[in-house]
């Protein structure tokens, strides 16, 4: 997988496998869908926008800070760059796949009200 972090590039680890960025990132998307059902009354297609934008903040920023460290420059100069790499997007679509597949958290706010008997 090309765009793959400098820090990786450096470590020799910039060619991820897709299954590899498939194992670390759908869980991680599941974990983020299931807790924020537990924490908030946002709907599924709520929180995997949600997701998707915050991932995707974090992560553009990641790649800008770790191309500006391994390059030795100033942070701004790689925010553009951090656009184009397809290792970012793939991640922000899992992550978001996976708070979309995420199951219902059983105790949640957003769970069914049990039926009440009179």
């Amino acid at each position: 997988m090309t765009g793959a972090l400098p820090l990786q590039q450096l470590a020799g680890g910039d060619a991820q496998p897709l299954l590899r960025m498939v194992v670390a990132w759908l869980p991680a998307g599941i974990a983020v869908g299931v807790a924020l059902g537990a924490l908030t009354r946002m709907s599924r297609p709520a929180r995997a926008a949600l997701t998707a934008l915050v991932s995707a903040v974090l992560l553009l920023a990641a790649s800008a800070v770790s191309d500006a460290i391994a390059q030795n420059d100033a942070v701004h100069e790689h925010v553009s760059a951090a656009f184009s790499r397809q290792a970012i997007w793939l991640a922000v679509g899992l992550l978001t796949l996976g708070t979309l597949i995420a199951p219902r958290w059983a105790g949640g706010l957003d769970a069914p009200a049990a039926p009440t008997r009179s």
